[in-house]
């Protein structure tokens, strides 16, 4: 599934059970093992299981992997990891979440603006805010990424303090027949190719 300088998702399950993929390149790898590198800051437990996608022959797939060296420089991160497991469709791509944090995309949260989006899914998105917001209470959300817009109401999922005092919220569309889902899943993948673009050009 992988190839050397090729491009692949990492995601590192968490307890929260956000599903975050985030976007690397591949250094070196074999039919049992791989190298990659990613531009984010993202840490893994040795030992943790973690999984891997990637684009093969137009379609969507993912694979296992089981983390055998994880370590953090300047420019991200550089880790190895075993394969494990077999290589499956991932086609609906929609139910994970795309970080954001190259994108520079901010959003406007209630009256609360600038607030910096952190991941994208068609579903929802991850921002981080200084006002209290209550889990389960509706609030009127906008941002624009490239020439997508989206104003709409979406749902406080979750709520997590930051060590800086700010708390990074979850957020839901509610309403599967929502407009603003489809405009969601646009932005994903547009991240997405643009993030592979990136590190395409970097390689």
């Amino acid at each position: 599934m992988l190839r050397t300088d090729g491009e692949i998702f990492i995601l590192i399950p968490e307890a929260s059970n956000n599903a975050i993929l985030h976007p690397g390149k591949v250094m070196s790898c074999d039919d049992s093992k791989f190298q990659a590198a990613s531009v984010e800051q993202i840490t893994a437990a040795v030992g943790s299981d973690v999984n891997t996608f990637a684009a093969v022959n137009g379609k969507f797939m993912q694979q296992g992997a089981k983390v055998l060296e994880w370590q953090l420089t300047e420019a991200g991160a550089v880790f190895s990891c075993a394969r494990t497991g077999p290589i499956v469709s991932a086609e609906q791509r929609q139910i994970y979440r795309v970080s954001a944090v190259m994108a520079g995309i901010v959003a406007q949260i209630g009256k609360e603006i600038n607030c910096q989006v952190m991941d994208v899914s068609a579903e929802g998105f991850a921002a981080i805010a200084t006002n209290p917001l209550q889990i389960g209470t509706l609030t009127e959300i906008g941002l624009r990424f490239e020439q997508t817009i989206i104003k709409t109401t979406a749902r406080v999922q979750t709520a997590k303090t930051l060590a800086n005092g700010k708390v990074r919220y979850g957020f839901l569309i509610p309403d599967k027949q929502n407009a603003a889902r489809k405009l969601f899943y646009q932005i994903s993948g547009a991240i997405q190719r643009a993030q592979l673009k990136r590190l395409s050009g970097a390689a």
